[in-house]
């Protein structure tokens, strides 16, 4: 609610990380959830609608009051008493030219999705097929600036290296590699599952992109570690866990809308790895690659 908290002025004021009161499901909240930031109609019904799109960078905790930032219009409006969600902000819209109510609201798509009609919460589930129409309306209709690495044009976001996070995701998946096909899908599909069994690792934001070290680790122990271009002879050395090492490629590129699942990832050796990105064969090497049965 506007009346509550400036949403449109953190945004504008360049804020890529804000505490957001978690009131609900605060056990069924994971790290890489994706988060829709709207703003109810208040006193505001101009700025009613979309205004971001963000990730879950740290679960629920409580927090002091100071911590909680300083868009909130008044500081008793501030509940540290309940828990709070820190989300990271990956892509926003341009001030006045969010997602507006009126734009989605008569779409046949979007009926029965309450909160864009009134109030549900300060935080609530979104179900996927509701989740998909409001995504794709705001990649139409919406005036957005991609808030993660939007100073530079990143055609493949693999191409772009943080080394501490890459090494503490590897490792991730190195912890994983003992485990069976089996044992790695039935965790993969828990990760939606507050009942799961497992103690799941947690996703790492890779070059501004959610990685699931469940997926690498299933792709590699499909692939019995080993590349998975026909008739490979490149010679592949031994990570620290004493396995060979193959890197985790993904057929449609993450940049160009490819998702991080088995489907969408193959093995390769570090050579055909690059070439595929770098090289002049990169297009046989992907037709090679489209026709290994996933």
């Amino acid at each position: 609610m506007p009346e509550t908290y400036n949403l449109a002025g953190a945004l504008a004021g360049g804020e890529r990380e804000v505490y957001w009161r978690t009131s609900r499901l605060q056990a069924h909240i994971q790290l890489g959830d994706r988060v829709f930031l709207w703003q109810a109609k208040g006193s505001k019904p101009y700025q009613r609608g979309l205004h971001a799109i963000a990730y879950v960078k740290r679960v629920p905790e409580v927090l002091p009051a100071e911590a909680l930032g300083p868009y909130w219009v008044k500081e008793e409006y501030k509940v540290p008493t309940d828990p709070h969600t820190l989300l990271e902000i990956s892509e926003t819209a341009n001030q006045n030219h969010h997602l507006r109510y009126d734009q989605i609201s008569t779409k046949p798509d979007l009926r029965g999705f309450k909160v864009i009609h009134g109030i549900q919460g300060a935080n609530f589930r979104i179900p996927t097929g509701y989740a998909d129409a409001l995504y794709r309306y705001w990649s139409e209709l919406a005036q957005v600036e991609q808030a993660l690495n939007s100073t530079t044009e990143v055609h493949d976001n693999e191409d772009r290296h943080d080394d501490t996070v890459r090494s503490l995701f590897e490792a991730e998946v190195a912890k994983t590699a003992q485990k069976s096909l089996a044992e790695l899908k039935a965790m993969i599909e828990s990760r939606r599952d507050p009942a799961a069994k497992y103690r799941l690792p947690q996703p790492y934001r890779i070059a501004g992109t959610m990685r699931d070290p469940l997926v690498a680790a299933y792709a590699r122990v499909r692939a019995n570690h080993r590349c998975e271009i026909p008739r490979c002879s490149h010679e592949l050395f031994r990570n620290e866990s004493g396995l060979d090492y193959v890197e985790v490629h993904h057929i449609k590129h993450l940049a160009h809308g490819g998702q991080d699942t088995v489907q969408n990832v193959a093995c390769l050796c570090p050579a055909h790895h690059r070439e595929v990105h770098f090289g002049r064969n990169r297009q046989v090497i992907e037709r090679e690659l489209a026709s290994v049965s996933r």
